[in-house]
């Protein structure tokens, strides 16, 4: 993880700068934000051409029972470690000191839901629901930044990074595309990136599902690259597009972080949700996610996104400075 120092600019203008790696002595645990993405889940579309004669339970993208139990145990890991161990956090759940937000994407809210379910189980069958901020689509700038009808920059830069991707990992994947041609029914227009994603997207689900073993793919071990050349060299390609996609996530932590020093400093006008917030959540899509990774070069093989991954943002204070580690 990396060690940054928090410093407050001139008014409610903040700047995070990298100045280390980790390696603190005693240090306080202020603020954590947890960004998570999706769980094992149905595909994206449930059209039966894509299917490759798989059956789902779940609506197209909704979380299947696999992927709700991924994000209870990440939950459940949490509360090992801000509950029992370090008593960072309440034993019984106190909304005061939690926050949570989802992208609209119903998985996201499941997801959400899940999490909060194994950070504080009940014990009982029927779960608690938490109350989560769902921000529409049109404008969650934050969780779902990636998409062109949000920033319709993201969508010219795409044009040529598809270019460029297509060009540079097609013999790459020929077997891949003769696979999905020659088996499944995939028509010459669709031997692209883009024009496969379906097929790939049912495949991903259904190995992650235990769903796999009835298709025949005899290049399926060429998945995981051919979805690391899919976001990280085509949806993301440029350093533009991770950085439009992430500049309102950066934005939102040094806001939440900045007001919680604020907070915790007394100084004049703090509000009581700063005051009191510990923990929030963010439930959100993996292509903000990934643009997270691309920015700062955490994933060098570029290879694809495991479901219900998580990176975890905290504010530490330290010798009387302010830190934020990312992990």
């Amino acid at each position: 993880g990396y060690k940054l120092a928090l410093l407050e600019m001139v008014g409610l203008l903040q700047v995070l700068v990298l100045v280390g790696v980790l390696g603190m002595g005693k240090a306080e645990r202020v603020l954590m934000v947890q960004f998570v993405t999706s769980g094992a889940r149905a595909p994206e579309s449930a059209e039966q051409r894509y299917l490759m004669a798989t059956k789902w339970n779940e609506k197209a993208g909704e979380l299947t029972e696999i992927g709700k139990s991924q994000h209870f145990r990440v939950g459940a890991q949490m509360r090992q470690q801000l509950v029992e161990k370090d008593g960072f956090l309440s034993q019984e759940y106190n909304q005061r000191e939690i926050f949570i937000q989802a992208n609209e994407e119903n998985r996201c809210i499941q997801g959400a839901q899940s999490h909060m379910n194994g950070l504080y189980p009940t014990g009982k069958e029927e779960a608690q629901e938490y109350p989560i901020v769902v921000p529409s689509n049109k404008t969650d700038f934050m969780l779902n930044g990636f998409s062109p009808s949000v920033c319709p920059a993201i969508k010219y830069y795409q044009k040529s990074t598809f270019e460029n991707a297509n060009k540079l990992f097609e013999d790459r994947l020929s077997p891949l595309y003769n696979n999905l041609k020659d088996l499944h029914g995939a028509t010459e227009s669709e031997l692209s990136l883009e024009g496969i994603y379906n097929y790939m997207d049912t495949y991903r689900c259904a190995l992650a599902n235990d769903k796999a073993s009835n298709i025949n793919l005899p290049s399926g071990d060429l998945a995981p690259y051919y979805f690391g050349y899919y976001y990280f060299s085509g949806v993301l390609g440029t350093g533009e597009i991770p950085r439009l996609t992430t500049s309102s996530f950066l934005k939102y932590i040094i806001e939440v972080f900045a007001g919680k020093v604020r907070a915790i400093d007394g100084k004049e006008g703090s509000t009581e949700f700063y005051k009191n917030v510990k923990y929030i959540l963010l439930s959100g899509q993996e292509e903000t996610f990934m643009a997270l990774l691309s920015l700062f070069q955490k994933n060098p093989l570029r290879k694809d996104l495991a479901f219900a991954s998580s990176m975890e943002v905290e504010l530490i204070r330290e010798n009387g400075g302010d830190y934020v580690t990312w992990a």
